[in-house]
This record gives structure tokens, sequence and C-alpha cells, in this order.
């Protein structure tokens, strides 16, 4: 959370003193900025472009429950939990 701040501001900012304000190791920062997205991140990206198709064919009709039911995995099953789902739904 820390590193996306620095992250944010670096444009404005020098990211030594950035770093040191809030407690950040500079090569943890580096470290971070190289990282892949993790898997969870990965999948939740993929799932919000799911949810917005779902969405956008039901012309902004239907709310997360209906919308969900979009989202399934090739065996059928739920990709995820309906409170997971509601919480993406309204973070798009």
């Amino acid at each position: 959370m820390k590193d996306a701040v620095v992250a944010t501001h670096r444009e404005q900012f020098s990211i030594e003193p950035m770093c040191r304000l809030l407690e950040v190791a500079r090569s943890g920062y580096y470290a971070w900025c190289e990282r892949q997205p993790s898997q969870r991140a990965q999948e939740r990206a993929h799932l919000m472009t799911d949810i917005t198709t779902s969405y956008r064919m039901s012309r902004a009709t239907c709310g997360s429950p209906r919308v969900s039911g979009g989202c399934l995995l090739p065996g059928g099953e739920a990709a995820l939990s309906q409170s997971r789902f509601a919480a993406s739904f309204r973070s798009r």
C-alpha cells in the first residue's frame, strides 16, 4: 500500500524522502515496481471484464445476483462467492 503511494507521487517528489517518510525501504519499493501482478489480481482483472460485459448485456438493469450468473468457470461452477462478486461489482 505504501509502495503505491510512492509510485503515485514520484513525479512530484523524490523517491528517497518519500520512502524515508513512509518507512519503506527503497530496495523494497523498486522490487515492488518490478513485481508481476499476483494470481488473485490477474483473476480480478479477468473477472472485471466478465462483469462489465455481463452488466452491459443486461443493459445496466441487473444487479450483482443476476450478473454473477454470467461469470461461470468452464465446468459450470461459480467463479467466486456471491459476497466477493458483489464487492467486485460495486468497485467497478
